[in-house]
């Protein structure tokens, strides 16, 4: 039984950085290296690389990993989903990073008011309750954590939110265009590069 680790070139790269003490934004160019000789080894010693994060579960579930590089909340339900609650997402005390999904609207759009309406009807509080369970995911808006069902609350510390974000503070992704700073399109030709590898 051997760990494993998640087609997620982002997640991968930020928590790379972490474990490197690199600003995931700020990576100089010559420390690319770095992060991929890190990955390599992960990758090296695990079961491939899981095309997705349900499929990463199933390994876990099903002990063909015990571990994996970089995970989710959302897989402690995708575990319990199938019959197992001893799944567990662990952030270490050494710390890691979270995300968080936002929207905005282009200033060339079209039709800016219906975009507007559209993201002021997604931060309604049941609304944004019922898209975190749609999507086993945390909520933005205060109000909306006494929506939640009890699997979907439980996936984040509600109480400790700031707790949390010190712990794991969201990651800022590496840029898509730099002369000074490892871009994402850099990144992820050297993890399709170590995933052919593998």
């Amino acid at each position: 039984m051997l760990p494993s680790t998640v087609d997620d070139p982002a997640g991968n790269f930020n928590l790379c950085c972490k474990i490197l003490d690199l600003q995931s934004n700020e990576v100089p160019k010559d420390r690319l290296g770095d992060i991929v000789d890190l990955m390599s080894q992960f990758v090296a010693q695990g079961r491939g690389v899981s095309p997705s994060f349900g499929d990463m579960t199933t390994k876990l579930v099903s002990g063909d990993a015990v571990a994996c590089f970089h995970g989710w909340a959302a897989m402690n339900t995708f575990a319990a989903d199938q019959g197992v609650d001893t799944i567990k997402t662990n952030i270490p005390e050494e710390g890691s990073h979270s995300f968080c999904d936002s929207y905005a609207i282009p200033p060339t759009s079209e039709n800016p008011d219906a975009a507007l309406a559209w993201i002021n009807e997604a931060l309604d509080p049941v609304v944004n309750a019922e898209a975190a369970e749609y999507l086993v995911g945390g909520v933005t808006v205060e109000a909306s954590v006494e929506n939640l069902n009890k699997a979907t609350r439980g996936l984040y510390p509600y109480d400790d939110l700031d707790g949390l974000l010190e712990l794991a503070p969201l990651a800022i992704n590496a840029p898509t265009e730099s002369d000074e700073f490892v871009t994402f399109p850099e990144w992820n030709e050297a993890f399709q590069g170590i995933k052919a590898g593998a």
